[in-house]
């Protein structure tokens, strides 16, 4: 078996080797493909970027150009107009700088003597040069033609044409273009050396391990890796030890250890994900688990199962005033009635689990679960009417309770609880410390009370809300004496909706 381990390792190590001879090949030719697309993109983008570049150089020297020339060429100033021309002639890459009149005649060209004064221009680019009455940008091989109008007003009196050579610029990108070649293909050679020296590496480390690899390593890890498989199952009763003094001793020694501290840990962390620590209960994780599997027992034998949202009623008031301490009791104490409460219901397996907060809810099954949970939210609102003692003070409290009954009203947890949550609601808006049983209707009122809210906050800004004085009398003399300001909403649809 060990010298079988030790052939494998070997098989192994060489194919990894392979692997990673393979992996590196792919990488090489990877970055000579990535390379070579690379330098094209850069070649592309240097290219756009270098007549993109002329291009906005040529529009912003026709766009000068033209507002230099407004006046000088209303007033026909053929000194000035020379005298501007003749100064962007002078940047580099300017072939030529054309003043035209509105009839596409030549008015300046820069030269003194203007030998094309008067003539139409009769280039092939002129036409549309002439023709456009906003800014012109035309390409040829060897330049490009910017042509900008010129306005006095809305009245155009001619334009400015603006050539520029790519010659320069294309010289540029060929010498940039032939760099970045060079220096990616000497990065590419670069990697391939380094890539050689970390392969030749790892062959000589791989040769190394091979040579250390010895049968008093493999026995160890083969007993540890089937304690392992033991603590995967489940079965955290390792008995490992051994009497060597090396680190191979040292690791059976510390795995025996943390299988035991893994045995604490598991039943600690169950007790505390299932547990609520204030009252001892159930937490919510555990009754959605409890819950999901006794639906499932009673939607298959067809039975009934009746779910009690429990909630205290100004729970808020006695942390406010007392402090969170007193709540944590208050809360020790009604879940220790709520127990009591379920036992007088006679149900064994009724379930009580603290919900949340000051929520609480209670699981119960058996035949008539209706009048069942009708007793048990009696007995607990009467458990309720008995002082709490806190702090040397008596303490009173109220619940409000709601029930659902499974199948009617709902056949899977999600459902069961929300509609219980609806019930305990309603429970709250007849005037708290009492119980109601769901029912459809109440969904309707949750939506309308939604849908009441959700008008109320546009109902200022649509002048939905008036206001209203109720007169105040005298009640000896029947005298009018004030009057009280009533604020009021008269909705668009419900008409006056009162305040309740």
């Amino acid at each position: 078996m060990r010298g079988g381990l030790h052939l494998r390792f070997l098989i192994g190590m060489l194919a990894t080797l392979l692997l990673v001879l393979g992996v590196m090949g792919g990488v090489w030719w990877q970055q000579r493909a990535a390379a070579r697309e690379q330098a094209q993109i850069s070649r592309e983008a240097m290219h756009q970027m270098a007549f993109t570049s002329m291009e906005r150089r040529g529009e912003g020297l026709a766009n000068l150009l033209a507002d230099s020339l407004v006046n000088p060429l209303y007033y026909f100033d053929m000194v000035r107009i020379g005298e501007v021309v003749r100064s962007a002639l002078q940047q580099p890459d300017v072939m030529y700088v054309l003043v035209f009149d509105d009839q596409g005649r030549v008015v300046h060209d820069g030269s003194h003597d203007v030998p094309d004064f008067g003539q139409a221009m009769d280039d092939p680019l002129a036409g549309a040069a002439v023709e456009s009455s906003e800014l012109k940008v035309q390409w040829t091989d060897r330049q490009v033609d910017v042509a900008q109008p010129i306005f006095i007003g809305d009245e155009r009196i001619g334009g400015v044409r603006v050539g520029l050579s790519s010659a320069g610029m294309a010289t540029l990108e060929r010498d940039a273009v032939a760099t970045l070649s060079q220096r990616s293909e000497q990065a590419i050679q670069r990697n391939l050396l380094w890539m050689a020296g970390l392969f030749g590496t790892l062959l000589l480390i791989g040769f190394a391990v091979s040579m250390l690899l010895s049968r008093g390593v493999l026995r160890p890890i083969g007993e540890l890796a089937q304690a392992a498989r033991r603590m995967e199952a489940g079965h955290f009763d390792l008995k490992l030890d051994s009497q060597r003094n090396d680190e191979i001793g040292d690791l059976i020694r510390a795995f025996g250890r943390m299988g035991d501290s893994v045995s604490r840990h598991d039943r600690d962390i169950r007790r505390i994900a299932y547990g609520d620590s204030l009252t001892g209960l159930p937490n919510r994780l555990a009754f959605r688990e409890l819950l999901d599997e006794s639906l499932q027992k009673t939607l298959a034998s067809k039975a009934e199962l009746v779910l009690m949202f429990v909630d205290l009623d100004d729970f808020k008031r006695i942390n406010d005033s007392l402090g969170h301490d007193a709540g944590d009791e208050v809360l020790g104490q009604f879940a220790e009635r709520i127990r009591h409460s379920v036992h007088l219901g006679g149900d064994q397996d009724a379930v009580v689990a603290r919900f949340g907060g000051d929520e609480f809810v209670v699981k119960l099954g058996g035949p008539n679960v209706r009048d069942a949970a009708a007793h048990v939210a009696e007995a607990m609102l009467a458990e309720l009417q008995q002082p709490m003692l806190l702090q040397g003070r008596q303490v009173f409290l109220g619940a409000s309770i709601g029930i659902t009954v499974c199948p009617q009203d709902g056949q899977s947890s999600s459902v069961l609880l929300k509609n219980g949550d609806i019930a305990m609601y309603q429970a709250k808006l007849a005037g708290k410390n009492c119980y109601r049983f769901y029912s459809k209707a109440m969904d309707h009122a949750v939506g309308r009370r939604v849908q009441i809210e959700h008008d109320l906050r546009g109902a200022w800004d649509r002048g939905e809300m008036k206001l209203v004085y109720q007169p105040i009398f005298r009640l000896d003399s029947g005298q009018l004496v004030g009057a009280e300001a009533l604020l009021r909403w008269q909705h668009s649809e419900l008409g006056i909706i009162p305040p309740s």
